[in-house]
């Protein structure tokens, strides 16, 4: 008998193209701590630093480096052009000691952003050059490198030599580039960028609490200089670092927090930190099994759900609401008896959940499977919408039964799914931008237990 709720549920993602690409972590996804009752310091106590730099600025010292490779028309460089540039400004190491650092400058950006590869032998058993995470050939980053180290060497406060050898070290080793982007914010501690990535690589360091107090101090100047975007990803590694210390409500309220800006646009990478956080406390729940023993029956529920023993898993989950009766208990019956061919008590099991907690997800989400199959197309949008809403504005962190919100994620982002086909085969228009755009934002997490 074919499930509602499938495993794994792809038809939003496939249908949407909601693949979220450049937020990935090397970080433990699943750290399961016990959660903690540690609070955040407010904000306005973390004081931002004043800096004693008076030397000449990162625009100013990358326009100095940028000046020098102008007559190279850099845009479209051949071999010939590239070897003929690297020799003019070796010359100028010479003529022109005193301007060194900038001239090291120059030659790490000609061979990190303008060399053609033909300018690097191959291999000598002739196969593919080496290249780096990001799909770059690794030897002119690792010869940029080299370059911006001598730079540095000559002047250990040029700003944007450390800047980009932070940033070329970041493919390279996480280690140099956590010290590099250090540096930078030693010199320059309002430096936004400079501190939002270097809490990104304390994260990879599996540094939590350094990465937290950068985390708080990147949020300080950001709001400062009320950078909307820079906020997000401060809240994104300070929610990273709650996650892996166990404190889960301060995490979800710092992803949902960066997730949806003042324009209702939404950010990915801050819904998929909330993905790993809810399917954290997915794993966390089944690992304590063990000691909550007075209440399993909706766990064991689920695990027989989830293995095609329909019959059983009814059974658990009645067994549970004899004991307490809840919105979610209610719900998994109407879905247990929806794939048991029985709609008219699974209405009645989702109106009975919707009376007690109308603004619940899981209810509307069981109506509206029922009215997609009596073909009410407009009335199931609108429960689905709804269920979307009031599952990003719960704190799940505190609510509970997270495996239950992991099914409900699914059955939520498979109905949207289904509607979105329905509609384009009706050739119907799409909904509003900002009803789209949540849907695709929280159907684009990943809450299966990995």
């Amino acid at each position: 008998m074919t499930r509602l709720v499938r495993p794994i549920t792809m038809t939003a993602s496939l249908v949407l193209g909601l693949s979220l690409v450049g937020c990935e972590t090397t970080e433990d996804p699943h750290p399961l701590q016990s959660p903690s009752d540690a609070v955040q310091p407010p904000l306005d106590t973390v004081t931002i630093p004043t800096s004693s730099y008076t030397g000449p600025t990162e625009d100013e010292a990358m326009s100095a480096a940028t000046a020098l490779l102008a007559p190279e028309s850099t845009g479209d460089m051949d071999v010939a052009r590239f070897r003929g540039a690297t020799a003019r400004l070796e010359r100028l190491l010479v003529d022109d000691p005193n301007n060194s650092d900038t001239v090291y400058l120059a030659l790490a950006l000609l061979h990190a952003r303008y060399a053609p590869p033909e300018a690097f032998s191959s291999p000598a058993d002739g196969g593919t050059p080496a290249t780096l995470d990001d799909g770059n050939l690794r030897e002119p980053v690792e010869r940029a490198v080299a370059l911006l180290e001598k730079s540095i060497a000559a002047n250990p406060t040029n700003l944007a030599s450390l800047r980009l050898f932070a940033f070329l070290m970041e493919n390279l080793d996480d280690e140099r580039a956590v010290q590099s982007w250090q540096r930078l914010v030693e010199l320059q501690p309002d430096h936004i960028e400079g501190l939002n990535r270097l809490g990104e690589g304390l994260l990879l360091l599996k540094r939590y609490g350094q990465a937290e107090r950068v985390g708080a101090q990147a949020l300080a100047v950001a709001t400062d200089r009320s950078n909307e975007e820079e906020a997000g990803r401060a809240r994104n590694v300070l929610g990273r670092a709650y996650l892996q210390t166990g404190r889960y409500d301060l995490a979800e309220k710092m992803f949902k927090d960066a997730a949806v800006r003042t324009d209702g646009s939404h950010w990915g990478c801050a819904y998929q930190s909330l993905g790993q956080l809810y399917a954290t406390l997915g794993d966390l729940e089944s690992s304590e099994q063990e000691v909550h023993t007075s209440d399993r029956s909706h766990l064991d529920a689920l695990v027989l759900y989830e293995s095609g023993k329909l019959d059983e898993a009814l059974s658990s989950i009645e067994t549970a609401l004899q004991s307490t009766d809840r919105v979610e208990y209610w719900t998994l019956r109407g879905l247990f008896l929806l794939d048991l061919s029985r709609p008219e008590d699974a209405k009645q099991s989702f109106e009975t959940a919707a009376s007690s907690t109308p603004a619940a997800a899981g209810p509307r989400l069981g109506l509206a499977e029922l009215a997609i199959r009596e073909s009410r197309h407009a009335e199931a949008e609108e429960q689905v919408h709804q269920a979307l809403k009031a599952w990003k504005e719960r704190s799940l962190s505190k609510s509970g039964l997270p495996r239950y919100h992991q099914l409900i994620h699914r059955l939520a982002c498979d109905l949207h799914g289904r509607l979105h086909i329905t509609r384009q085969d009706a050739g119907l228009a799409e909904p509003a931008p900002e009803r789209v755009a949540l849907a695709r934002a929280i159907c684009g997490m990943n809450l299966q237990n990995r």
